[in-house]
């Protein structure tokens, strides 16, 4: 069974999912106020700020 696999893989991706989703919630919100440009995706954006977040964590945690 991979760490995927298993009930704490999934739980931490649920996870992962739920904190990209504020993510982007944020970025709609600041697109709304013009402090992002309304052509961007917030959701590619959230998603790209979620995994340089976690990359930073890692090398936080070595």
């Amino acid at each position: 069974m991979t760490g995927a696999e298993r009930p704490i893989g999934h739980r931490y991706n649920d996870l992962g999912q739920r904190l990209a989703q504020q993510l982007g919630d944020l970025v709609s919100a600041l697109q709304q106020r013009g402090g992002v440009r309304a052509d961007i995706d917030p959701i590619l954006i959230a998603k790209m700020l979620f995994n340089n977040f976690t990359a930073m964590y890692i090398m936080f945690v070595k």
